[in-house]
This record gives structure tokens, sequence and C-alpha cells, in this order.
């Protein structure tokens, strides 16, 4: 009788420890609001190279909810006892804490302070972030990289001036376009405020104007294809970082 009772505690007391590890996390992506675009010409009668850059906002939130739903079926799949909650956000407070991210590169957790009240409310044990990352250009064409200047979070890098060459006909062409996703993943514990794990991402794709009926590179895509190739490299990138970053954050 006492081995049967003391039998049930224990399994009582298993059942407390596991459900007390057992974590809930909110997911904020803050990549959606707006695309950089990046166009390279050659100045005229030089060998010099500038890039224009331009930012466009975006009004609608498919990016991020592209990103928080790729992110919550790695969760599903990873830890099905997990608890999710999605966060959009375009506070502004929000948003200017992740431009001082870029400017000087500090830790996720500057996003925490701004972030409170939302947090608060999801009663999160966990966040996983979904942020942008500045870096130098590094564009993939085939089996080489190409692009001059820093890029950061969503959006086109498009050269006029590159030689490309269809893989499938060889025919050459001037200029490409390449949609990028430059990305911060992280994982925070909420409880003691530190960064647990993080991958910081720089992916791309570029379509050439080589075999096209165009000689414009940002005419290549239309605007559809344009937000599919992103949400391509979004859902993509997150399916392949997130799994890794969750086995590093420790034992759940």
């Amino acid at each position: 009788m006492v081995l049967r009772l003391s039998f049930a505690a224990a399994l009582v007391i298993a059942t407390c420890a596991q459900a007390a590890e057992s974590r809930t996390y909110a997911v904020l992506s803050l990549i959606g609001d707006k695309l950089l675009v990046a166009q390279q010409q050659p100045s005229t009668g030089t060998n010099i190279r500038r890039t224009l850059r331009q930012q466009m906002p975006l009004s609608d939130t498919l990016l991020d909810r592209t990103a928080l739903a790729a992110a919550e079926a790695v969760l599903r799949q990873a830890e099905p006892e997990a608890r999710t909650v999605l966060l959009l956000a375009r506070d502004p407070a929000i948003l200017a804490a992740q431009d001082r991210l870029l400017d000087d590169g500090g830790p996720l957790t500057q996003l925490l302070e701004p972030l409170s009240e939302a947090l608060k409310g999801a009663q999160a044990t966990h966040l996983v972030v979904i942020a942008k990352h500045r870096q130098e250009a590094m564009l993939r064409l085939a089996d080489s990289t190409f692009g001059t200047g820093k890029l950061e979070g969503l959006g086109f890098y498009v050269d006029h001036s590159i030689i490309t060459e269809n893989p499938d006909t060889r025919e050459r062409d001037i200029g490409a376009i390449a949609p990028f996703a430059y990305l911060r993943i992280g994982v925070v514990d909420l409880a003691r405020g530190t960064v647990l794990s993080e991958e910081r991402v720089i992916a791309s794709t570029a379509r050439s104007t080589a075999g096209t009926s165009s000689n414009n590179p940002w005419e290549v895509m239309n605007a559809r294809e344009k937000m599919e190739a992103l949400q391509a490299l979004i859902r993509g990138e997150i399916a392949r970082a997130l799994p890794a970053l969750l086995r590093a954050s420790g034992p759940r």
C-alpha cells in the first residue's frame, strides 16, 4: 500500500514537473513593415558604381504573417506541447528599437522594454524574434556572388550592369534582380532576459534578364512573383534555422 502511494505520488510530481517545463512562446516578426530596393548603376562616364537605396513602406502585414506562420509550423513540429502566441507589431516604439539594433548591432533583448505590454498579455516564457539584420550585400548568382553596399531586412537588389547568362540556353545579357532576406532569428528567455540562441541569416535568389523579353531587371518579375519570392525566402530560412535554435536554447 505504501509502495503504491509512493509510486502515485511520484507520478504526480513527474507530471507537475513536466507541465512546469512546458514553454509558452511569443513569436514576433518585425520584418514586414517596409522593403528596401537597392539599385546599382554605373555613374555616367566613369567606372564607379553607385547604389541607390529606396525604402518602400508596406501597408499590409503579409510578410510578417508569412514569418509567423512559418515559425508556428516549426514550433508545432519541434515542441507539440508548447503554447504559441503570435504577435504583429507596428508600434513606432518597437520599430524604433529595431532601427537602433540595426545601427548598433546590440542584443535582441533591447526589444524587451518596448515589448513589455504585449509580452505581459501573452504570458509567455520565451520569445522567438524574427527581426532585420544589416550586412554588406552578398547576393547569390549561380556559383558566384555580387552586390555592393549594405542591405537589411527584406527587399530587392537590382543590378543594371552585371553580365549574366541563362543556365539553360547559355544566352547572355546585362542585368539581374535579387530578392533577399537579411534576418536575425533568436530565442529569448523572458524570465532571465537573455538570448539563448540566435542566427543571422543572409539569403537571396536571383533572376537574370537573359532569356527574357525585358532589358530592365526590375521588370523581370511581376509584383506577385516578387512577393512570392520573398515569402519563399522567409519560409525556407525559418524552417532551416529555427529548429536548431530551439535545440540550442536548452532542455524543455
